[in-house]
């Protein structure tokens, strides 16, 4: 089964559903070239993320060097206790107050993003919403200009694995929110 090509990034449901009828864990190559375990099913993949004789760092160092020294300090490729050290840093973050504090600054990214994906021939959920709404998001909590946003964009999406594609997320001044049919 082909993963990670235009067909799987397309619409990737089809192959993961035959991942999951075939087994619950498979090794498989990113499109890097970097083979990896994938987990397919919810218990299993619980089991795997609380399983302390696991680790998460043998598929970083088998990347190249250059990507291995900028994922070194990636808090979801850290094993106990430095990832909880870090995951408790970033928790205090999110408290009830700050959170509802963004809350009306999120709703206006969520409305320019619906109003582009309104206009937009064809609408495209997962590149005009899904992937620009957390990292717009994220990049106002970590206070990086708005002019600095488009290259932290493209390097989260492409270490994320996502489709994101030049130029797809230009700026545009928060609108109204559009009915989308």
């Amino acid at each position: 089964m082909a993963l990670f090509d235009d067909a799987y990034t397309a619409d990737p449901h089809p192959a993961l559903a035959e991942l999951r009828r075939a087994g619950p864990v498979h090794r498989v190559t990113s499109a890097a070239g970097v083979p990896f375990w994938m987990v397919t099913r919810w218990n299993e993949a619980r089991q795997v993320l609380t399983d302390p004789s696991l680790s998460k760092r043998q598929p970083v160092d088998q990347l190249p060097p250059e990507l291995r020294a900028a994922l070194a300090t990636q808090m979801l490729l850290r094993d106990p206790p430095d990832h909880t050290r870090l995951r408790r840093l970033v928790t205090a973050a999110f408290t009830p107050r700050r959170t509802q504090a963004l809350t009306p600054h999120i709703e206006r990214i969520t409305d320019r993003l619906l109003d582009d994906l309104a206009t937009a021939s064809p609408p495209d959920l997962i590149d005009g919403y899904a992937v620009p709404l957390p990292l717009e998001v994220i990049g106002e909590l970590l206070g990086i200009p708005a002019a600095d946003r488009e290259p932290f964009h493209t390097w989260s999406s492409a270490l994320l694995g996502g489709r994101r594609r030049p130029g797809r997320h230009d700026r545009r001044p928060v609108g109204a929110r559009r009915v989308l049919r």
